[in-house]
């Protein structure tokens, strides 16, 4: 029987779904009205749109070709101008409150997540970090070790004549090295079959950052929320991506942690936590330090990745271009030739002038990630 105490909380409920309902259709009629002025005073082109909906079903039929879709952008491929956006005024192209939300279960408290006086000292501490020769030499040991790997494992490639996916091995580089450098962990993905994708829980959990985050870049605010809150699809995916990457994070952290005070850590063993731990003061939040870093780590691999895969590229289209670096190999470091030195170091790559334009002019044609979205 419907009892009265049932009907009263049935009437409850269904206020509290009205109001939530309402409040949220309000608010985006008011910020509709506040995007339609500023678009129709720049006479920017607007896509159909649906009242609640906006321009969700129209962005779902368009989300395999979203450049061709956007609206026109802006390019920016002057040093000065990038500087200005990025760095010089990047408190007026900030990311802005949505993006900030959509991309903190990512990226937290770090540099890549942050506006305004946060980002400022995220910025800070890295450069200054970056600046030191510890890190430095840390960085030259790590991937002088990780590219031998790589070129051994091509060797054996070649000699019983197999095809490899260059993109699926740079994966593995970037993953092995990143993770060296900023955890002091060695995932060794080139040790394994070059057949098989990297079956590690923790880059695994780092690729579901990856694409969750894509979807919520294309989907409605009020639905991928909802998916969080019920743990959901690719969220329910996320909540545990999260727990893998955070605790194998924190155990490294508390490693360094007992290392720092018992002074176990010598010089040469010091990985990026290990120096971050080190800039703290006893009242720091470690949880900032684990965001730094991930930071770190997922801001580097997919664009290493990425940038290095294309420079492959575009030396094989530019045969012209590949014989000039080839020549000044030869000319200026013969000793790499000649296997007299395995591995050029920082200093030795200052020598190949041609082989660091030819690069440069690869991530000026094929950007990894610079785009700054406004809100």
């Amino acid at each position: 029987m419907w009892t009265l105490s049932q009907h009263d909380a049935a009437a409850a409920i269904a206020f509290v779904i009205v109001v939530y309902v309402g409040w949220n259709v309000a608010s985006s009629v008011v910020a509709r009205r506040a995007v339609n002025k500023v678009l129709a005073d720049q006479v920017i082109y607007e896509p159909p749109s649906l009242p609640v909906l906006g321009h969700t079903l129209e962005l779902a039929n368009n989300k395999d070709h979203l450049h061709d879709w956007f609206t026109e952008n802006l390019w920016l491929q002057v040093d000065d101008q990038i500087e200005e956006v990025f760095k010089t005024h990047v408190n007026i192209f900030e990311k802005g409150p949505d993006i900030r939300e959509i991309g903190y279960d990512f990226f937290g408290e770090g540099i890549v997540g942050v506006d305004g006086e946060k980002w400022r000292q995220q910025r800070r501490t890295a450069s200054h970090l970056f600046s030191m020769n510890m890190l430095k030499d840390k960085m030259d040991a790590v991937v002088i070790e990780k590219s031998l790997q790589l070129r051994d494992v091509l060797a054996e490639c070649a000699r019983l004549n197999k095809p490899v996916s260059m993109k699926s091995l740079l994966s593995k580089l970037s993953s092995d090295v990143f993770t060296k450098i900023g955890f002091g962990v060695d995932l060794n993905g080139l040790g394994g079959d070059v057949d098989v994708e990297m079956e590690h829980s923790f880059i695994k959990a780092v690729e579901t950052f990856g694409y969750v985050f894509q979807s919520r870049l294309q989907s409605p605010m009020w639905l991928w929320r909802l998916k969080k809150r019920f743990g959901l699809a690719e969220e329910g995916e996320l909540r545990k991506a999260k727990k893998i990457v955070h605790d194998l994070v924190m155990e490294i952290m508390k490693k360094s942690i007992t290392d720092k005070n018992a002074a176990t850590s010598s010089k040469q063993e010091k990985d990026l936590i290990a120096l971050f731990m080190d800039t703290m003061d006893s009242t720091a939040d470690v949880m900032e330090v684990r965001d730094a870093v991930m930071n770190f780590f997922l801001a580097g691999k997919d664009t290493t990745t990425f940038s290095m895969s294309w420079m492959i590229v575009n030396m094989n289209r530019y045969p012209r271009v590949l014989d000039k670096i080839r020549a000044e190999i030869n000319s200026n470091l013969p000793e790499l030739v000649s296997g007299e030195l395995e591995a050029p170091s920082m200093s030795d790559l200052q020598k190949l002038p041609y082989l660091e334009a030819a690069m440069r002019e690869s991530l000026r044609l094929y950007m990894a990630t610079v785009h700054r979205a406004p809100n």
